[in-house]
């Protein structure tokens, strides 16, 4: 949705999509025992969870915090039918 309406770039966007898609398939996994989902169990799942900790803790709140919302220009006078 905050690529959708022009709010964010693209990249950002894009690793979010992809580290919740990633951990989206590890928590699947896990209902499996295929991967260790538990606190603090090693392996894939923590390697897997980056993307969605680098979107969430460092690319869209810094990017929120410095450039902002891009809100698009609304006209005075929408175009009649």
């Amino acid at each position: 949705m905050l690529f959708r309406y022009g709010l964010v770039p693209r990249l950002i966007s894009l690793v979010g999509l992809i580290g919740y898609a990633l951990m989206f398939l590890s928590s699947i996994a896990g209902w499996f025992d295929l991967v260790n989902i538990s606190p603090g169990g090693s392996g894939p799942v923590g390697v897997l969870a980056l993307p969605v900790a680098v979107f969430e803790i460092i690319l869209l709140p810094f990017w929120l915090l410095f450039k902002g919302f891009k809100i698009p220009e609304v006209p005075e006078h929408p175009a009649e039918a």
